[in-house]
């Protein structure tokens, strides 16, 4: 059941439906779904919840990585490697590698973290032996996801100036 605002005059005839506020507004109770009129179409929801056909298609039963490939493909995971690749060689000034396991693992830290809701929570909390949860430091150690914490990108840095020619959105990334 909702509450509508209406005039003292309209309430005095329905004393029953009706509720007066500490400061005077008299609300009329109405039953939810009564509201006169037709909704309009564009508040009209058509679409089917649930999974897409192409997400049915494509996700294996007990295939986590299916699905998590839904999300970030291949092709957008080889991206993020190599341009974290690319900025730890320009930082350190020697080779650095990533592997595909290893960014597996820290997006999984990261989405393990939002959901024990402890992102602003001091990282080495979390592989503490008593006290942190033990997914952490079974999926990856402290130090290398600091490290790799340390040089993620999306980009790469020596591209940005031309992008930031015909793109917007480069100067966001400027850092």
């Amino acid at each position: 059941m909702r509450l509508l605002s209406s005039s003292e005059d309209e309430c005095e005839e329905n004393d029953q439906n009706s509720e007066t506020s500490i400061d005077g507004t008299v609300w009329q109770k109405i039953q939810e779904g009564s509201e006169p009129g037709r909704s309009s179409l564009h508040t009209v929801f058509r679409e089917i919840s649930g999974p897409t056909g192409y997400a049915k298609r494509n996700v294996m039963k007990g295939k986590v990585r299916s699905a998590f490939s839904l999300i970030l493909d291949y092709r957008t995971m080889n991206h993020i490697k190599t341009c974290t690749e690319s900025e730890a060689r320009r930082v350190l000034g020697s080779e650095w590698s990533l592997t595909s396991a290893d960014l597996d693992a820290f997006i999984a830290i990261l989405y393990a973290r939002g959901a024990y809701e402890t992102r602003n929570l001091n990282v080495s909390y979390l592989w503490n032996k008593k006290w942190g949860p033990a997914f952490f430091s079974r999926t990856m150690s402290r130090n290398r996801f600091t490290e790799i914490m340390r040089f993620i990108r999306f980009d790469r840095r020596s591209e940005r100036s031309q992008r930031l020619q015909t793109d917007k959105f480069a100067l966001i990334s400027k850092v």
